[in-house]
């Protein structure tokens, strides 16, 4: 088309649809910022998916070693037997559990081998065993003093 140029968009720059020329989506024009907030989610392209399992890997690693632990400590007891469903749920599971585990590290401003333990007893505990502290903590705390 003539007489248009492109536009490089800058990372603070905001781009809108023109509703205006014929609702399409591939008639944009730059917003100034006050139309729309200015807290978007970050850009989701493979990179940023390669560079997110490339940085936390090893930490799901360790978290999938950790429920296959308490897996095996189901299967020692009898609650369980080792190939099963359980074992294929575990998996999912030790990824939620190093998210939990990550997050609650960085709450706590914990770093190295202290985030990687954070993560290892969130792992153990699992969604159950997480609860079941909350709920007693909550129990013990909900009245505004300790038991």
């Amino acid at each position: 088309m003539a007489g248009h140029q492109a536009r490089a968009y800058g990372a603070g720059d905001i781009v809108v649809p023109d509703r205006g020329r014929r609702g399409s989506a591939r008639h944009q024009r730059h917003a100034s910022g006050g139309e729309m907030q200015e807290n978007l989610p970050p850009d989701f392209s493979v990179d940023t998916l390669i560079g997110l399992i490339k940085a936390n890997g090893l930490l799901v690693g360790f978290a999938v070693l950790v429920r296959m632990l308490w897996h095996q400590r189901l299967v020692r007891l009898g609650q369980r037997r080792f190939w099963s469903w359980d074992l294929v749920w575990e998996i999912p599971m030790a990824v939620m559990c190093a998210a939990v585990g990550s997050g609650v590290a960085s709450y706590f401003a914990l770093e190295g081998s202290q985030a990687v333990a954070c993560i290892g007893i969130c792992s153990w505990l699992g969604p159950s065993g997480s609860q079941a502290m909350l709920d007693r903590l909550l129990a013990n705390y909900a009245k505004g003093q300790p038991k």
